[in-house]
């Protein structure tokens, strides 16, 4: 059996610190921090307004805060407005940043795929 996934869901709306103890589907409002044992999932709809910690993250929403992931971070759509620390990182056309990107370790984590500019 695969592992259960917390969800938050469109139309909620969380004011304060927020802690998931495996992985999550975040497609709501957030502001406060977030700590993510496991991959983080911040869906198209989301708007998390405080930083996040967490073993991978997959970004379709929106991030106003400063990020440190442990392992990778999948930056498909959507926006980071903040820093942005990992050991991995995918970068595809449609995602915004605005803030430093620190790639722990050599540059061989940074995978840019064909469609960004």
């Amino acid at each position: 059996m695969g592992e259960e996934v917390a969800r938050l869901v469109e139309g909620m709306s969380v004011n304060g610190a927020v802690r998931f103890d495996g992985s999550a589907f975040v497609d709501c409002f957030i502001q406060g921090k977030v700590v993510c044992d496991g991959e983080l999932v911040i869906g198209e709809n989301a708007i998390i307004e405080g930083d996040i910690e967490c073993r991978s993250i997959v970004v379709y929403g929106t991030v106003e805060g400063d990020v440190v992931v442990s392992e990778v971070a999948k930056l498909l759509e959507g926006q980071v407005l903040g820093d942005l620390k990992t050991a991995r990182v995918s970068l595809k056309g449609g995602f915004k940043m605005c803030g430093k990107l620190n790639v722990a370790g050599d540059t061989s984590g940074v995978l840019f795929h064909s469609s960004v500019v």
